[in-house]
């Protein structure tokens, strides 16, 4: 409110044009701000980049809505095929389109919805499809996830090379532009190295896999 006191103060003492320049520069930063990114993601999409398309779709998840309306869904209850929130089917419906467009990260969100029932009921043969053509485009997570379940099933000449292919694409994972998705790549590729290493050398040990979920 100070703030607010404190401009309105300086802007009387100011001559009409003077006013008018700076009052118009003032709303046009709150309008940026408060619609600036979004417009410029609608924007992008409406052109075709399915980046952005796929950010708008995640930015439907009610889990980013304000505080007091924010929804933290991880997906159906014990003994529900489906999570009761029909926010979560808005955002499943968006996700699903970018991904049936071809987007890896898409295709990954979505094996995560249909296998933990959020939006659409649980179904694990759809979920492991979204996986394999996550994985198919070489998304780590996707082929992590793909090596966990070959290797529960017992394949685990397939979860080994799934597993080495997520190593390497975590290594050059092309979202590292920043510092922070630097460390997280390095992470992951360190820990599955030492996993892998543990499958190889201990292979008749059934219970090695990891958690099905890199996240």
């Amino acid at each position: 409110m100070r703030l607010f006191k404190s401009i309105f103060s300086f802007l009387i003492k100011l001559s009409g044009w003077q006013q008018l320049i700076i009052s118009t520069g003032l709303i046009s930063l709150l309008i940026w701000t408060t619609w600036g990114t979004s417009f410029a993601l609608r924007l992008r999409s409406a052109c075709g980049d399915l980046s952005a398309e796929y950010q708008l779709a995640i930015a439907l998840d009610p889990k980013y809505l304000p505080l007091n309306k924010r929804i933290i869904c991880s997906g159906a209850p014990i003994g529900q095929e489906i999570c009761p929130h029909s926010e979560c089917k808005t955002v499943m419906a968006a996700i699903q389109l970018v991904a049936s467009k071809g987007y890896p990260d898409a295709m990954y969100e979505t094996g995560l919805f249909c296998r933990n029932g959020r939006g659409t009921p649980k179904n694990l043969v759809y979920a492991n499809e979204w996986f394999e053509k996550a994985a198919q485009c070489r998304l780590p997570q996707a082929e992590e996830i793909m090596a966990n379940i070959h290797l529960e099933a017992g394949h685990r000449e397939q979860a080994i090379v799934y597993y080495q292919r997520a190593i390497d694409d975590y290594t050059n994972f092309n979202k590292a532009t920043s510092d922070n998705w630097i460390y997280f790549s390095k992470q992951q590729s360190s820990r599955l190295s030492k996993h892998l290493h543990y499958i190889i050398n201990y292979p008749t040990n059934k219970n090695s896999n990891i958690s099905s979920n890199p996240n």
